[in-house]
């Protein structure tokens, strides 16, 4: 690995689509359990940030952190439900830092 913030790497051999960043430096440049919103030309979250006010965003992300905590194991694997309450953590503390573009 050449230590770039954004370099991904096969998390399991086994399975060469689910993939990892070392060292995101942003939580847009990977996503957590599967490729379903990275293949889209418009992903959820950038709706979000484009048409809602930074408020209603980070209630959005925030809610989803509660969300991903409260059910971690319940639907599916534990750890892949912390993984995803981390990732909208992620967003939520760079929508408040201003790292993101969240119309005000």
């Amino acid at each position: 690995m050449s230590g770039k913030a954004n370099e991904y790497q096969v998390a399991n051999p086994s399975k060469a689509n689910e993939y990892q960043v070392a060292n995101p430096s942003k939580a847009n440049e990977y996503q957590v359990g599967g490729s379903h919103y990275k293949s889209m030309r418009v992903e959820p979250w950038d709706v979000i940030d484009g048409c809602f006010t930074k408020e209603q965003a980070k209630g959005y992300y925030r809610g989803n952190v509660i969300k991903y905590v409260m059910r971690a194991g319940k639907k599916g694997s534990e750890i892949e439900d912390l993984k995803k309450a981390a990732h909208y953590l992620q967003k939520l503390i760079e929508v408040l830092t201003g790292e993101e573009s969240v119309m005000t």
